[in-house]
């Protein structure tokens, strides 16, 4: 059959005539897509997922409340007007209270966002023109890229390797790529690598924008998920840092609040009103007793420390289970992943080809699911976030996959 007009004329941000016909499927697209025909080639198994990164915990009983609360006042039903007041000066005491940033202004540096995601969007509509750079750390979302294409920018993907502590090196950028770039995209603490930023890192980053004249966006999204006595870090704890970027958080992780979408957007005034733009015009509004559940998130952090608890307890298990098999993994610092480089193979039998390989073995033979990443050094990312109520369940979880993997032995490069 001929192409309507209409594939005719869909625009080339999206593939143009080819819309539709290239089906390019990600690594969860795929994990989804393979799942189902897993499960039914074991029927005695029960599916293991290590592969999401939402959590498996509902949003506290008192944040649920407020939002019944405030869903029921009558001024509360027309369209947002914009960020809350009372959620714009929640968000700075948060940032106060958990990070230490004192220099934040409620009524200018403070925006509400529908997600990290979105907030990633408005950024790249403020600031890319078409044929600008953006310099992306990776490994990254995939979403984060297509953020920029659908901006009429490029990419300029800047590796994350182990040498360098998962941290971004910022001299190995060419020089026509630093003065075309516009925008710099960062994730700290990161997905997946589970690495957290360090001022000396940050203070390099802020050097950077500056020198080059372009702007910091952190992504930190998991940032008050830390473990074992570090402190949470925010890119805004840096001198200067507020003169060149902002950085975006979300109460998705934090707060298990994942599917009510929101978070804030914080720092340089003029940085966040061009995203308050760009949202504004796109439409993009939060429900008034939706901020104002969220302000009651952030002044609870309590919320936090239970489920940072849980994580930390499930990360201990899982890295004792995947180093007993050969892995040579240790608990992370921050966030809920476990990031390990992939086998090669089995001990006297079969092998793998890179990381994609191994989780599709993993998942067909032992119905476990865990996300490949291929981008800086073929590693594996597994996640807690698997449903579990309590710690019985947790250590039945854990124990299932010990079983499963008990007699295997990885080899490694």
């Amino acid at each position: 059959m001929a192409d309507s007009y209409i594939q005719k004329i869909v625009s080339e941000r999206l593939g143009g005539r080819r819309f539709g016909k290239d089906m390019v499927l990600s690594v969860n697209d795929k994990i989804n897509i393979s799942k189902d025909s897993a499960v039914a080639q074991h029927p005695e198994l029960t599916f293991i997922d290590f592969s999401s990164n939402e959590p498996d915990a509902m949003a506290d009983y008192g944040v649920i409340n407020e939002f019944a609360k405030e869903a029921n006042v009558w001024e509360n039903r027309v369209y947002s007007a914009g960020t809350d007041k009372d959620f714009a000066f929640a968000a700075v005491q948060y940032m106060k209270n958990v990070f230490g940033v004192e220099n934040l202004d409620p009524e200018t540096d403070i925006v509400y966002n529908s997600g990290a995601l979105s907030a990633v969007f408005s950024v790249m509509q403020a600031f890319i023109n078409q044929g600008d750079v953006a310099i992306v750390a990776s490994p990254v979302c995939g979403r984060v890229l297509k953020a920029v294409e659908l901006s009429g920018g490029e990419v300029y993907l800047l590796p994350l390797t182990e040498s360098k502590g998962y941290l971004p090196d910022l001299d190995s950028v060419p020089d026509d790529i630093a003065e075309r770039a516009k925008v710099i995209y960062i994730n700290y603490p990161n997905n997946p690598t589970g690495a957290v930023g360090t001022e000396k890192a940050f203070r390099k980053v802020v050097r950077f924008a500056k020198k080059n004249k372009l702007v910091v966006v952190n992504d930190a999204t998991y940032s008050p998920i830390v473990y074992d006595g570090v402190k949470p870090l925010s890119f805004l704890n840096v001198n200067g840092a507020k003169d060149v970027g902002i950085e975006i958080h979300s109460l998705s992780s934090a707060f298990n609040m994942s599917g009510w979408s929101i978070g804030f957007t914080a720092g340089n005034a003029l940085m966040v009103k061009a995203v308050l733009s760009v949202s504004s015009l796109s439409g993009l509004s939060k429900f008034k007793a939706e901020q104002l559940a969220a302000k009651y998130a952030l002044e609870h952090t309590e919320i936090t420390a239970q489920t940072v608890e849980k994580y930390s307890r499930r990360l201990d298990m899982l890295a004792a289970v995947l180093k007993k098999s050969g892995f040579k993994v240790k608990k992370p610092k921050a966030t809920m992943f476990l990031y390990a480089k992939a086998p090669i193979g089995i001990k006297d039998g079969i092998k793998f080809k890179n990381a994609e390989d191994f989780c599709s073995w993993l998942l067909n033979e032992k119905l476990v699911a865990a996300v490949p990443y291929k981008e800086c050094d073929n590693g594996i990312r597994f996640s807690v976030t698997f449903a579990a109520l309590g710690e019985n369940e947790e250590k039945a979880v854990i124990d299932d996959f010990a079983e499963r993997l008990s007699g295997i032995k990885f080899e490694f490069e």
